[in-house]
Order: C-alpha cells, then sequence, then structure tokens
C-alpha cells in the first residue's frame, strides 16, 4: 500500500469518525430539545416534529437545544406548527397511572423521569412503554378494586345526575332497565354464593366431600366447559366425591363465595367465606 492510498484510508476514517460524532451530538441536541418546557408544553418526538425543526435550520447554523430555544423565542407562532403536549406533573402522572392500571408509586415516577427527563408529555410516556424503552410496576389488586369501586360511584353519580335533571326520556329509561338489571343479578349472585357456602360447609366442613376439587380431572382441565360438557354419569361421580357445592361453584367460575349465617348459638349473624379455586 503507497502513501497516498494510507492517507485516503486515514482521511476516511477521519470522516467516519466525524460523522459519528456529529450524529451522537445531534441524537443529544434531540433528547435536550424533547425535554425542554416551553410555555408549560414538551415538544413530542415525532417524524414530523424533527423535519419541521430541521427546516428552520439555515446555512451557518448549529442545530442544538438552545438554537431551537431562540428559534421559537423570536417567533412563537412556530410553536403551533408542532405536536406538543402539557408537562407530566406528578399529579398528571398519578392520574395517567390510574387509568392505565399502573402502580401509583414514588418509584414509577422515578423511572419515568429517569428514562425522560425531567419533562415530558404523555406522549413521550406512551411511546416510550409501548418500544419497551420504559417499564412501569402494575396497579396492586387493591389498588385495582379502589378504581373500579370509584368508577362506579363516578357512573352512579352521573346516571343520578341524569335520573333527576335530564330530559332525555330513552336514556332515563336504559339506565332504569339497566340498573334493575344490575340488581337483579346482584341478587341472584347473593343467592348463589349463601348456596355454595351452605353447601360447602354441609358436604366438606362437616361432611366427608373430598376439597380442594382439583384443577385437572381424567388428563383435562376440570374447568366450566368440561362440567358443562360431561356426560350425567361422570357428573354424578364428581358430586359424588367433591360434592355439589365445589362442582357448582366451578361451573360459576366462582372463585370465592360469602353469606352472612345465624347459626343459633347466640353470637348472632356473623360472616362466613369459603374460596373455592
Amino acid at each position: 500500500m503507497n502513501t497516498q492510498q494510507i492517507e485516503q484510508q486515514t482521511q476516511q476514517r477521519i470522516a467516519e469518525a466525524q460523522a459519528q460524532s456529529e450524529a451522537a451530538r445531534r441524537d443529544l441536541e434531540w433528547s435536550r430539545i424533547f425535554q425542554t418546557p416551553i410555555a408549560d408544553r414538551v415538544i413530542s418526538d415525532t417524524l414530523a416534529n424533527r423535519q419541521q425543526i430541521l427546516g428552520w435550520l439555515h446555512p451557518g447554523e448549529t442545530f442544538s437545544a438552545s438554537w431551537f430555544v431562540q428559534v421559537i423565542a423570536s417567533d412563537p407562532s412556530l410553536l403551533e406548527r408542532l405536536s406538543a403536549g402539557p408537562v407530566m406533573t406528578k399529579g398528571k402522572f398519578s392520574q395517567f397511572c390510574k387509568l392505565e392500571g399502573f402502580s401509583e408509586t414514588e418509584g414509577n415516577f422515578h423511572a419515568a423521569t429517569s428514562v425522560l427527563g425531567r419533562f415530558f408529555n404523555e406522549s413521550q410516556l406512551v411511546q416510550a412503554l409501548r418500544n419497551g424503552k420504559l417499564q412501569l410496576a402494575l396497579a396492586t389488586p387493591e389498588e385495582q378494586q379502589a378504581l373500579a369501586e370509584k368508577h362506579r360511584q363516578e357512573l352512579r353519580q352521573r346516571e343520578d345526575n341524569i335520573l333527576r335533571n335530564g330530559t332525555d326520556l330513552e336514556e332515563q329509561h336504559r339506565i332504569t332497565e339497566r340498573r334493575f338489571e344490575q340488581e337483579l343479578r346482584s341478587t341472584v349472585r347473593e343467592r348463589q354464593e349463601r348456596d355454595l357456602v351452605i353447601g360447602y360447609e354441609r358436604e366438606c366442613v362437616h361432611g366427608p366431600k373430598e376439597h380442594p376439587l382439583p384443577q385437572t380431572y381424567l388428563g383435562q382441565p376440570l374447568d366450566p366447559t368440561f362440567i358443562r360438557r360431561t356426560s350425567p354419569e361422570l357428573l354424578k361421580k364428581l358430586v359424588q366425591r367433591w360434592g355439589s357445592a365445589q362442582v357448582t361453584a366451578r361451573l360459576l367460575e366462582i372463585k370465592r363465595a360469602t353469606t352472612t349465617l345465624d347459626r343459633g348459638d347466640g353470637k348472632g349473624p356473623v360472616t362466613v367465606s369459603y374460596d373455592f379455586d
């Protein structure tokens, strides 16, 4: 290899290193731009936004976060051409977690800021969750139950308002019918659980039936589909061995039955629960 070829290779390596360095610098500046709050908003990291911003760069100017801030400051109307969202505060982050089923913990907020920076918007948060850059702890069963109860209460309040002050008679009729059906299902469920508790005590607690009911039987999942399709003879064997209460609970997919019983022992009504799964 002669001196000219060596020099050409050296220049090529230098050019490649400079290109890589410039690409890394631009990536860093893009990151800073998408983490810089402007008018209480944060620019979303989208291809359209990047193309729009690069279109504002004039010859001789150096692309950077500080350059971007100066451009917006000189012409605030440019901000309207970009998709942006409000800065995600702790309160808004907590509300997002509630709606999306994540735990409202300080650890989750810290995880988000460690990946997205101190300032970010909902669009950036959703994008990071979708592409796997950010993982948040899911809500605990207690948090999920509390959220579901809150939603039920809010729905109930909206429906109460419609029934009291609304003028849409069809909507009022639908609400009334839906509430009647819900109350009917609740009454049926309460009766089912009461029968299961009484039956379980008779058959398993004080009787000879085996428990718990296994998850498989004859090499197949002992699930509602199996119970519905099984022959009367095989169903009879199941009931004889494990009792009607356990088989019925599996059929109805009731994992826990609760009711109030007065055993006549002078202690008054007591709440009794049994698990069936």
